[in-house]
């Protein structure tokens, strides 16, 4: 199984296969990360050497019907930098979890077709694992979105089923809904570019419509971002101002004649 199998059936886009096994009716992969993407997982320095070895499973994708473990080799690493001496952080789960990444996924899509119970025995997992998965996805859709690594934005305005204006700020990277105000000034933005500059976030790109009030709340709060024009309102004036010309060479044409 090569580096390309791994990513697209389970995700693990920076570990190399070692070895697989079929036991009990179930499917053991065994992986490793590779050298050149070990990193201290205290100050993200790559300055480290192998300090020992610990072996974990985590439940990932069944593969058809078959209950599917990916056998990590956790490595232990000392960090010439700062001295630390921590497990890595590994990609494909979260440190205190007994499940992928991948997995979570699958368990939330199947959350829309049945219940906590359907899913667990289904997949053949205790009902809290079920639980727990959703409650924290809940929980992560509810709270305060996280400015750190935001560089890309889109900022656009829309409309409730009341006609009632709002302006929306989405990471373009994640998807993720940064902010939400009210009509379409530029005061639907202060509180946003409040959290940007409480943050120190740097913003490089801003994706918006075309809108005088939007380019100039941009260019106040963050000069050195690079504004983009959302395509598609482009195209809109395009095609409008083509319909103006040639519903003007009409008219003119009929003067003619």
């Amino acid at each position: 199984m090569n580096t390309n199998s791994l990513f697209n059936t389970f995700g693990l886009s920076d570990q190399e296969f070692i070895n697989w096994n079929y036991e009990f009716d179930k499917i053991y992969v065994k992986v490793k990360t590779k050298d050149g993407k070990l990193q201290c997982s205290n100050c993200k320095g790559w300055n480290v050497v192998k300090s020992g070895v610990v072996e974990r499973l985590f439940r990932s994708v069944p593969f058809g019907k078959k209950p599917v473990y990916i056998s990590g080799q956790i490595q232990r690493l000392e960090c010439l930098d700062c001295g630390a001496v921590r497990q890595e952080n590994i990609g494909y789960a979260e440190s205190k979890k007994t499940y992928t990444h991948s997995f979570r996924r699958y368990v939330l899509e199947l959350c829309r077709l049945g219940t906590v119970q359907d899913i667990s025995n289904h997949l053949g997992v205790s009902w809290d694992i079920i639980k727990d998965i959703y409650k924290d996805y809940d929980n992560k859709q509810h709270q305060k979105p996280d400015l750190t690594n935001v560089d890309c934005i889109a900022i656009e305005e829309f409309s409730t089923k009341n006609n009632i204006s709002k302006t929306v700020v989405v990471d373009i990277n994640t998807g993720i809904i940064l902010h939400v105000g009210q009509g379409s000034g530029s005061d639907s933005l202060d509180m946003f570019w409040r959290k940007v500059k409480r943050n120190r976030v740097q913003i490089k790109t801003a994706v918006i419509e075309l809108s005088g009030t939007y380019y100039a709340s941009v260019r106040k709060n963050s000069p050195n971002t690079q504004i983009v024009i959302d395509q598609s309102q482009i195209k809109k004036l395009f095609t409008e101002e083509t319909q103006e010309n040639m519903s003007l060479q009409h008219d003119l044409d009929q003067v003619s004649l």
